[in-house]
C-alpha cells in the first residue's frame, strides 16, 4: 500500500485541494486512491497532526490501521492524506500555545518520527506546495489573526513564533529522511494564473487530464480585509470560547466582504524587511529548487517586486465602530444567539461525556456532506 501525505505548506491552496480531493472521493476511489474521512473533518486530517504533535497517538494509530484496512477492502493500492499541519507541527501546536521548547529541530523530528511510526508500510511519498517566504509570511499571520483562537500580536510578534516555518530547507530534509530524496513531490505554489489542482493531480496523482473530476465550484478560505483584520486582532485580546471566535470570524468574514480596499493594505513588510527576509533563505532556497524540485533549476522564487510597498493607513475610529456596531447587530440576531447556545452546549457535553463525541461526528458528516452538495451545485 502506498500513501502519499500532502504536507502543505500552509497558504499554498491546501483548502482548495481539501475541498476537490472531498468532492470527488468517489472518482479517486474508482481509480485507486482512497480518500480518507475523519469524523473531526470531511475534508482534511489535521486533527491527526494535532494528536501527533502532542502525545496523543493511540487514536491517531488507530485511525491509519482502519485507514489502510479500508482502502485495502475498497481496491485501493494508494491512500491520499492531506494535512498542512503536519508542516512545522511544532510551531502550530508549540510555540504558538505559548510553550516553550528547547531545540526546535529536535522537536519537529520527534514529531515527525511519531507520524511515520502511525503507517504500517514503507512505500511513503511526501507532497509540499511552497511559496516566497515574505509572502507566506503575511498571509499565515493573516490567517491566524482570523482563526477562532485568534492570534492578537503584531506580525514582528509573530514573526519571533514563526520564523522556524520560514526554513523550508530545513523541514524538507527531516522528511526526506523518513521517504528519501526519491520520495519527495515539491512544487512551486505560483501566481495567476496558475492551476493549482491541474498541478496536483498531474504531479502528484500522476492524471494528465481532469475529465471525470467535478470541478471546484469557488474559491476558499479567503484573507480577511486589513481593517476587519486589525479589528479581528483587537478582540483576540479577549480570549473569546471557541463558539464566539468562530461566530465572529463567520460575521467578520461577511462584513469584509462589503468593504473595497487598496491591494497594497494587505502587505505587513516594508521592501527592506522583505529583501532581507528573503535573503535570509536564499541558501535554502538554491539547495531546495536543485535538489527536491521535480524539474531541478537554479533558483526557488522570483526576487520580491519593489513595488510592494505597505500603505495602510491604520484602522480609523469610525470604521472601527462600523464595525463594531454590524458585528453586535449580527451576534444580536436571534438564529445566531441560538447557534452560540447550541454550540456552548456541544462543548460542554463533550467535555462532560467525551463519548458523545462520537453520536456528535454523525451529526456533523450529515451537515459536510449537504454542505459539500450545495458546494458543488455552486450555492455557496
Amino acid at each position: 500500500m502506498r500513501v502519499v501525505v500532502h504536507i502543505g505548506t500552509h497558504k499554498t491552496g491546501t483548502t482548495s485541494i481539501q475541498h476537490f480531493c472531498a468532492s470527488n472521493r468517489g472518482e479517486l476511489l474508482r481509480r485507486g486512491i482512497y480518500y480518507p474521512l475523519s469524523r473531526y473533518s470531511p475534508r482534511n486530517l489535521n486533527r491527526l497532526a494535532s494528536q501527533v504533535a502532542r502525545g496523543h497517538r493511540d487514536e491517531a494509530k488507530t485511525f491509519m490501521m482502519r485507514a489502510v484496512e479500508t482502502a485495502a477492502d475498497r481496491g485501493a493500492d494508494r491512500i491520499l492524506i492531506s494535512a498542512e499541519s503536519l508542516y512545522a507541527m511544532t510551531v502550530s501546536f508549540k510555540l504558538l500555545q505559548g510553550e516553550r521548547v528547547h531545540d526546535y529541530w529536535d522537536n519537529e523530528w520527534a514529531c515527525i518520527e511519531a507520524f511515520r511510526s502511525l503507517l504500517p508500510i514503507e512505500n511513503l511519498t511526501v507532497v509540499c506546495y511552497l511559496r516566497r517566504q515574505d509572502l507566506f509570511l503575511e498571509s499565515i499571520y493573516n490567517q491566524c489573526v482570523k482563526d477562532i483562537y485568534g492570534y492578537a500580536g503584531t506580525i514582528d510578534d509573530f514573526l519571533q513564533l514563526a520564523e522556524p516555518m520560514l526554513d523550508y530547507a530545513g523541514h524538507l530534509r527531516l522528511w526526506a529522511q523518513i521517504c528519501g530524496v526519491g520520495g519527495l513531490i515539491v512544487r512551486e505554489y505560483g501566481a495567476e494564473p496558475f492551476d493549482l489542482i491541474a498541478d496536483f493531480l498531474k504531479h502528484v496523482l500522476g492524471f494528465d487530464e481532469v475529465a471525470g473530476f467535478t470541478p471546484l465550484g469557488r474559491l476558499t478560505n479567503e484573507r480577511l480585509g486589513r481593517d476587519v483584520l486589525e479589528f479581528k486582532r483587537v478582540t483576540n485580546r479577549l480570549k473569546m470560547p471557541p463558539e464566539d471566535g468562530f461566530l465572529t470570524y463567520r460575521i467578520l468574514a461577511a462584513i469584509s466582504k462589503e468593504f473595497e480596499e487598496p491591494r497594497n493594505w494587505n502587505l505587513f513588510l516594508e521592501p527592506h524587511a522583505r529583501e532581507k527576509l528573503t535573503e535570509g533563505f536564499a541558501e535554502g532556497n538554491a539547495f531546495i529548487a536543485s535538489h527536491y524540485l521535480t524539474e531541478p533549476r537554479s533558483t526557488l522564487f522570483d526576487e520580491p517586486d519593489p513595488a510592494l510597498v505597505p500603505t495602510y493607513p491604520g484602522l480609523s475610529i469610525e470604521r472601527a465602530l462600523e464595525i463594531l456596531i454590524r458585528y453586535k447587530r449580527e451576534m444580536a440576531r436571534p438564529g445566531v444567539r441560538a447557534e452560540r447556545i447550541a454550540r456552548h452546549v456541544v462543548r460542554r457535553l463533550v467535555s462532560l461525556m467525551p463519548s458523545s463525541d462520537r453520536f456528535l461526528w454523525l451529526i456533523r458528516s450529515i451537515v459536510h456532506r449537504g454542505q459539500a452538495r450545495r458546494e458543488r451545485r455552486g450555492l455557496t
